[in-house]
Parts: structure tokens; sequence; C-alpha cells
């Protein structure tokens, strides 16, 4: 399965939707290059490494992406 493209965000534990598609709808992009972006709320970032899936007993996935990289406001 590959995991290439972009991941819209539809719930998260600690926000309420009006807050995490404050902007743009939330996502995490990854590309071939196992580099890519994402964005909820007004957090914004890089993704630079490795990408290693996960599947539980359950079929619940969970990815683990190593060295994420906010992106800062330039001032």
């Amino acid at each position: 399965m590959g995991i290439m493209g972009t991941w819209h965000i539809y719930e998260m534990e600690l926000w309420d939707e009006d807050y995490f598609n404050t902007e743009v709808q939330a996502y995490i992009e990854i590309k071939s290059s196992n580099r890519g972006y994402f964005q909820f709320g007004l957090v914004s970032g890089r993704i630079d490494g490795e990408v290693v899936f996960y599947a539980t007993e359950h079929m619940e996935h969970l990815m683990n992406i190593w060295n994420i990289q906010p992106i800062l406001p330039i001032t």
C-alpha cells in the first residue's frame, strides 16, 4: 500500500474541526522522496525523513514520521 499523496485530516484528538481547518483543509502531503508538508490550524511545516507505516490488529493505521520541522514566519 502506497502512502504517497495528500492525506486530509478529518479528526484530531486535541482540537476541533473549526480550529484545524482554520486556513485550509488540514492535510499531510507525502512525496515519493519521503519529504512533504503538513498544515492544520495555524501550524505548518515540512516533513523530511523516513516514513514507517504500522497497522494494529484492529487495522487502525498509524504513521511514524521522523524529523518534522515547523515553518516559522519570517519577521
